[in-house]
């Protein structure tokens, strides 16, 4: 079973939901082979066996299902993380993030690529950013000066996941994006 089959889909509860997940796989698979112009409703709704107005029911357009494949992505960055027993520090978080994203088990790299063109700067950064305040929240429940401020958080859920994507579309060379990121945070909690 591939990573990707087990996406906790958001959405409408009751009759359906499995077809919902299964047009959010598939798309997701499609996205990240093919990116998000190189990627058709038709083609989500041939590769999944339903028809284009299955999509459509399910999401009002491929920005939409985009949207909800990119949120899942997160969600199963954070359920590897869960499942790895959640990293102690921030820098050993991001570090498991964009060491699951150099490999091929999760498609975040390549969404990450096409996630501006699909949704705009500011909606691609508020999932990542949703994301962030998640993993800040775990790495900064210490006693540590500052962190409880809520503007640092704030500032730190901006640049943290300002980084990730960062680092996420460039070179998948690990250590130093987590290093950076982690020297940068502790800067901003003193």
């Amino acid at each position: 079973m591939s990573p990707r089959e087990d996406y906790a889909v958001v959405g409408r509860p009751g009759q359906g939901a499995a077809t919902r997940s299964r047009i959010v796989r598939v798309a997701a698979d499609l996205f990240a082979k093919r990116g998000f112009a190189g990627t058709a409703i038709d083609d989500i709704a041939d590769a999944s066996a339903v028809s284009k107005g299955t999509v459509y029911h399910y999401f009002s357009d491929k920005q939409e299902l985009f949207g909800e494949v990119y949120a899942c992505a997160w969600a199963q960055a954070g359920r590897a993380l869960d499942e790895a027993h959640a990293p102690a520090t921030l820098a050993a978080g991001v570090e498991a993030i964009l060491g699951a994203a150099a490999t091929n088990s999760a498609p975040l790299r390549a969404l990450s690529a096409v996630a501006d063109q699909a949704l705009g700067a500011t909606r691609r950064r508020y999932i990542e950013r949703d994301f962030c305040a998640t993993l800040l929240r775990r790495a900064l429940s210490g006693d540590r000066p500052g962190c409880r401020d809520s503007q640092f958080v704030e500032v730190a859920m901006d640049l943290v996941a300002d980084l990730i994507h960062d680092a996420l579309r460039s070179a998948p060379e690990v250590g130093a994006d987590a290093d950076v990121i982690a020297w940068l945070v502790d800067g901003l909690s003193r």
